[in-house]
């Protein structure tokens, strides 16, 4: 088995010879051999147990019998304990979505303060038919057919670039080339080293049990079989999937990641979304994340018309860009802000500020002018707009419409906000905040308070997006 692991270790470039791995054991056969496993393979490796204290004594004898291995194999333990139900009942999850949770939670906590390169799960290739099946049965598409996968996202850095694509620690299964009776087999008979049993793993009241207790009347060859058949899909799915993103700095605030991940999963699309934090665009940063298309974030919008070869004619009237096909930029802002906005809109309402100047506020604008309001800018800078200290009582009377375009308020810098004089805030204003994160600014807040209608950029965020895949996929 050492072999064959190792193998598909270098196959799935799951780890590099001089990783640090946390290893992940709870005293079963799976994660005792895959710590066995990968300390012959000479990796270094630490190992975090979890007791969730969900089965009484039996919780404890697990902890010890990890205890009195890592002892033995002279490896470096963390064990953590956890008040799983309690932790369920404050979130009204289910018990078991509430380890899964805090166990990958303290295991990426982990990883980050241990120095370690990725995180080891014991899962073989029962979990994957199991996964397969349960998949089916809901009606899954392709993606649900992969099953699990050999690792899932991390992080990418990029030195050169200065880019990094933001995700969650590396998680690896090198077990997934192996069943588990050959697991078994391998600690019993060639190992000689013993395990603990989870009583809760034949109570077939929870669905996966279930599956399990039914791949009982499989051979080794079926299970393999359906292995094989996950592991032909991961490569369609590899090959075929396109790859979308988005760029900018911070990226902490943004939902993008989250509306397109969910959109390509319910639409049943083939393609995925990340986060790429840009700390220049001095080098070729597009051409090196060989991405279908893109959006492009604060602070960019203006900066990124140079490294492109066409414009699109909108964009080009508007200064900005915050979506890229190929080579050509394009502005999806201004059509999620007209549709945003024009629910709150009323006749009275003919004139707007826009705060700041950058390349969202320029959208902003060219779309209010197209629903025929005139429009004033508020800037630091003197020479690009009104400054903040003109805005006196009859202005804001005169301008009923007032919309944030800069990134004060937004997350983490939740109590910020721009400086304009509140106190002329009425029931007859409009306070648009382009944030939507968090759903409530301090901007906003204060106009909800004297009356005003508001609103953050959520629904400016969606729609501009359905926009940008408008292009993307044509």
């Amino acid at each position: 088995m050492l072999r064959r692991v190792l193998k598909y270790i270098r196959d799935n470039a799951l780890l590099q010879p001089q990783d640090k791995v946390l290893v992940c054991v709870s005293g079963g056969a799976d994660s005792v051999a895959l710590l066995d496993v990968l300390r012959r393979g000479g990796y270094e490796c630490i190992v975090a147990h979890c007791n969730f204290h969900l089965r009484g004594a039996e919780s404890d004898r697990d902890e010890q019998f990890v205890r009195t291995l890592c002892s033995e194999m002279k490896v470096r333990l963390h064990v953590k304990d956890f008040d799983t139900f309690l932790y369920a009942r404050e979130r009204n999850v289910s018990v078991e979505l509430a380890a899964r949770e805090l166990r990958y939670t303290w295991f990426e906590q982990l990883t980050k303060e241990l120095g370690c390169q990725a995180i080891a799960v014991a899962h073989h290739q029962n979990d994957q038919a199991e996964t397969v099946i349960m998949n089916l049965r809901r009606g899954a598409g392709i993606k649900g057919l992969c099953g699990i996968w050999p690792a899932r996202e991390c992080r990418v850095e990029s030195v050169e670039c200065r880019v990094v694509e933001s995700g969650k620690v590396r998680v690896i299964r090198p077990l997934l080339c192996t069943t588990h009776d050959y697991i078994c087999h391998y600690l019993k008979d060639i190992r000689h080293i013993d395990w603990v049993e989870d009583s809760t793993n034949s109570d077939t009241k929870y669905r996966r049990n279930a599956i399990r207790e039914e791949l009982k009347s499989y051979t080794k060859a079926e299970i393999e079989h359906i292995a094989k058949t996950a592991e032909i899909m991961q490569q369609f799915v590899k090959e075929h999937t396109k790859h979308y993103g988005i760029i900018g700095k911070p990226l902490e605030h943004s939902f993008s990641k989250q509306w397109f991940t969910e959109f390509f999963e319910r639409e049943h699309i083939l393609a995925d979304y990340s986060e790429f934090r840009v700390e220049s665009l001095e080098c070729r940063v597009v051409d090196s994340l060989k991405l279908e298309g893109y959006n492009v974030t604060y602070p960019y919008k203006e900066e990124i018309m140079s490294h492109l070869e066409q414009v699109d004619e909108i964009a080009k009237k508007i200064g900005a860009v915050n979506v890229v096909k190929g080579k050509k930029g394009y502005n999806t802002d201004w059509i999620g802000f007209t549709k945003a906005i024009k629910p709150l809109l009323t006749k009275l309402d003919k004139k707007a500020l826009i705060l700041g100047t950058g390349g969202a506020a320029k959208a902003v604008n060219f779309a209010l002018h197209r629903l025929g309001i005139k429009t004033q800018f508020v800037s630091r800078d003197a020479s690009k707009g009104l400054p903040y200290s003109a805005l006196t009582e009859e202005t804001m009377h005169e301008y009923t419409i007032i919309v944030n375009c800069t990134p004060l308020g937004m997350y983490p810098n939740t109590e910020a906000c721009p400086t304009i004089p509140y106190e002329f805030i009425s029931s007859a204003h409009i306070l648009f905040d382009c944030i939507y994160n968090p759903a409530e600014t301090l901007f906003l807040r204060q106009g909800k308070e004297r009356g005003a209608r508001i609103s953050n950029g959520l629904n400016m965020l969606e729609e501009q997006a359905k926009a940008a895949w408008e292009i993307w996929r044509i």
